[in-house]
């Protein structure tokens, strides 16, 4: 379990704002990013657009979204699948 809490949207949002004087769209739009795509990265995991807002931001994304990493920094990941549910082509790879 994490000991550190995600960013409020809210910060992250006045952050980015903050440091661009651009919306969630418009930062969007201008990086030819869907225009919902930076308002999808604070609700759920989205690792191109996280990382384009810790560039922004100036800081690093397991540190404003430290429930998206484990304890070593690295990015958790949904979709892993142990050895044995990988097909056989998989396996060989």
């Amino acid at each position: 379990m994490n000991r550190l809490k995600d960013w409020h949207n809210i910060d992250v949002v006045a952050a980015i704002k903050k440091k661009t004087g651009l919306s969630l769209r418009q930062n969007s739009i201008m990086r030819g990013l869907h225009e919902s795509a930076f308002q999808q990265a604070l609700h759920k995991p989205y690792p191109k657009v996280e990382k384009i807002i810790s560039e922004i931001i100036g800081v690093k994304e397991q540190d404003i979204w430290p429930s998206r990493f484990d304890a070593l920094g690295v990015r958790k990941d949904g979709r892993r699948r142990n050895e044995s549910s990988k097909s056989p082509k998989e396996q060989r790879i």
